[in-house]
């Protein structure tokens, strides 16, 4: 008779090696999509990039970090945050040099300042909301950015697509021999 022990020494084919870890690692990003789509949903967390070299040192070209709204009354000077700026062009994401809340507490004047730069933005900005950088992202900044690339996302789609068909691919049915034992 067969124990337990003695199947589970039987060999794994390394291709089904293979298949497992790639649809472990799919579980794994998919369960990060969820938790970032909920925090995003719940929290309105987001991600800003920075697209030029403004806020070098602690923000170089291409960083990616995370944000959240801030209530006016509660930013402060040297908060980063990012504004929307007038239609048509990009916000705007700098260090706050000056604040003037409303009394109502409904907009703001701010006034911000790149780090890299030696003076303050030209104008003051007129704000009724903000998003303040909470969380710098520099380890994925590089991944984030290369998941935009077409290549990036054939490659991925592919390798999604094998998984899935390797997962759900019907087994051959292969007869097993099996020792009669006494």
């Amino acid at each position: 008779m067969r124990r337990r022990s003695d199947r589970a020494e039987e060999a794994v084919p390394p291709l089904t090696r293979v298949a497992d870890a790639a649809l472990a690692c799919g579980a794994v990003a998919g369960l990060l999509c969820v938790l970032w789509w909920l925090l995003s949903a719940f929290l309105g967390l987001g991600l800003v990039s920075f697209a030029t070299g403004s806020m070098s040192p602690g923000y170089p070209t291409g960083s990616v970090a995370v944000s959240a709204p801030i209530a006016l009354d509660d930013v402060a000077v040297g908060d980063v945050v990012t504004v929307q700026r007038g239609a048509g062009r990009p916000p705007i994401t700098h260090r706050v040099v000056a604040i003037d809340v409303a009394p109502s507490g409904a907009s703001a004047t701010i006034r911000l300042k790149g780090d890299a730069n030696r003076v303050e933005d030209p104008a003051p900005y007129s704000v009724t909301s903000l998003r303040r950088v909470v969380l710098p992202l520099p380890p994925i900044a590089d991944a984030l950015r290369s998941t935009g690339s077409p290549t990036v996302i054939a490659v991925i789609g592919a390798l999604i697509v094998a998984a899935l068909a390797w997962a759900f691919w019907p087994e051959r049915i292969r007869p097993r021999h099996r020792a009669i034992e006494p």
